[in-house]
């Protein structure tokens, strides 16, 4: 086994044992509660020490399958990885069962423990967070597991923030260190994310200039040139010119005009502006579509960027931020008490009776016998809201979700957790599926 590999084993040993809980009942019987068991287990009484050496892998055998699940299903070891961490927890275990009794239940060694343990993560997190390259643009941990963690800044007005999780980073916290959603919560918000903004901040000359032009705390001067003011002045015409589509402000239409033999102008979606914002350098073309309306300014080539830039940052803040903001802290987690496997079989049954039509463009619910357009707001509201059941989004045609969550209740039986976990993962699939519409309807321009 490499050190490497040995050393994740014992992050995880190291984790379980943290969340092992020790207690004491009315008759002073020390009790313990595995991280892998529902119940209780007694392995000692007051004064009576030598049942607390009892506390081994072979009197606990009963529970070795459920432990064997977890650690392929949560950390993907196989057989031997297993063996290693069953028999080095049980080590742990004991000593902090010994140590609990020892001290007549007075202390609590677990939650000290934790602390210690997310301390110690943050701090190799933070020693192993570093520049791509001399660019100064590009910030990778350990080596590449995950890169461009920079790309979740947002550039608000006053300061710079993150409003989610960078994925890569959520899971690898998960599956490398073993932390819990609440864990990578203490973790990233107000520490690890300001760490990262301090470090773009160090190296502002090297922000993408689209961005520095447009923030104050990035420029170089307090006071804007005239040819900056000229160029906002513009991007303030086009948002005077952007109204909402409908009510529900999940689509704009923008000033652009997309088909000139009907004068139709260009509908932006929020899913679309966003993606505009996070990978503008990326994905964004200076198609004629934009050109055909920046001309009449007199712009160059690099000013009309500029001006697309800070119009796709602008038009997500004033319209859009709604459906984004703070969405991985508030969407539903799985709790402990659903049972993860059934609540996952009612959504793969669910999503494989939606029928996606990117053709026509259509995205239809037979269970429910609802059929909407993939851009129209009274569907897309349901899947960009944040708490989708108690919002009112003044539309008609926009409860289909509602009808959708009935069916399932009254079909599959769920409830209370059940209900937020099937919603949650519904929502996020749905929302990948109408990305990967707009994807391909947007293409080229």
């Amino acid at each position: 086994m490499d050190s490497r590999r040995e050393k994740y084993l014992d992050n995880i040993v190291e984790h379980l044992v943290n969340g092992t809980k020790y207690d004491t009942d009315h008759l002073n019987v020390y009790i313990i509660k595995f991280p892998f068991s529902d119940g209780w287990e007694v392995f000692g009484s007051h004064r009576e020490m030598s049942d607390i050496y009892d506390i081994s892998p072979e009197r606990f055998g009963v529970h070795r399958w459920n432990f064997d699940q977890e650690m392929i299903e949560v950390f993907d070891l196989i057989e031997d990885e297993a063996d290693y961490v069953w028999e080095n927890y049980f080590e742990g275990a004991r000593f902090f069962g010994n140590e609990y009794a020892k001290s007549d239940g007075l202390i609590n060694e677990g939650v000290n423990k934790q602390k210690e343990y997310l301390e110690y993560v943050y701090n190799d997190l933070v020693n192993n967070t570093k520049f791509r390259d001399a660019s100064y643009r590009d910030i990778d941990i350990y080596d590449g597991k995950c890169k461009s963690l920079q790309i979740g800044i947002r550039w608000g007005s006053e300061a710079p923030y993150f409003n989610y999780v960078p994925d890569c980073l959520e899971n690898y916290l998960k599956d490398y260190w073993g932390l819990t959603y609440n864990e990578i919560q203490e973790l990233f918000w107000d520490k690890y994310e300001q760490h990262i903004i301090n470090m773009v901040l160090s190296k502002k000359e090297n922000v993408s200039p689209h961005v520095r032009v447009h923030v104050d705390y990035l420029r170089e001067s307090k006071y804007l040139d005239k040819q900056t003011e000229f160029l906002q002045k513009i991007v303030d015409i086009m948002i005077e010119e952007t109204v909402p589509y409908n009510l529900s402000k999940g689509s704009v239409i923008t000033p652009f005009v997309a088909d000139k033999n009907s004068n139709g102008k260009y509908i932006l979606s929020a899913n679309h502006c966003k993606n505009m914002v996070d990978y503008f350098e990326d994905e964004f073309t200076l198609g004629n579509i934009f050109i055909n309306y920046l001309e009449m300014f007199g712009l160059s080539y690099e000013e009309m960027e500029e001006v697309m830039y800070s119009y796709f940052n602008v038009l997500f803040e004033k319209f859009f931020k709604r459906f984004f903001d703070l969405s991985y802290k508030t969407r539903p987690r799985l709790d402990e008490s659903v049972n993860l496997g059934f609540v996952d079989k009612v959504t793969d049954i669910v999503l494989k009776e939606i029928v996606w039509d990117f053709d026509r463009g259509h995205v239809h619910f037979p269970m429910i016998d609802y059929t909407s357009h993939i851009r129209d707001d009274g569907f897309l509201a349901a899947v960009y809201s944040d708490d989708a059941f108690s919002l009112d989004f003044s539309e008609p045609n926009t409860n289909w979700h509602v009808d959708l969550m009935k069916h399932i209740e009254d079909n599959y039986a769920i409830t209370g957790n059940e209900f937020n976990r099937v919603w949650g993962s519904l929502q996020g699939e749905i929302w990948e599926k109408t990305e990967e519409y707009w994807n391909s309807f947007t293409r080229g321009y």
